[in-house]
């Protein structure tokens, strides 16, 4: 089997704050996550909403409204057919959530 090349065209980071004083500490993580994700789409204009098969969103120290990545995918418009995940690796979840979509792409 042939691998097929992935590459990354665009992306887009999170602000951040302090944790418990910060001034994101009223912001929900799905709220966060799906204006993340709308940016990042709106950025791209020749990308449509329904070419999207898999969204990956890497955090660390989340709470319990990130766990249900299905919505956030949803709050930010994208189709009930798209699949999620979310990692955790503490300083390298981007890395690993980067390399899980080039994974998918390649095989």
């Amino acid at each position: 089997m042939e691998l097929r090349n992935a590459v990354i065209v665009d992306g887009v980071r999170s602000p951040f704050a302090r944790a418990v004083r910060g001034k994101l500490v009223a912001t929900r993580l799905d709220e966060l996550g799906a204006q993340i994700i709308r940016n990042l789409m709106d950025r791209n204009p020749k990308v449509e909403d329904r070419m999207i098969e898999d969204v990956g969103l890497g955090n660390v120290l989340g709470n319990a409204e990130f766990v249900d990545l299905g919505r956030v995918a949803k709050m930010a418009g994208l189709p009930p057919e798209v699949s999620t995940f979310n990692s955790n690796r503490q300083c390298g979840s981007s890395m690993e959530t980067l390399h899980r979509i080039a994974q998918s792409i390649m095989v």
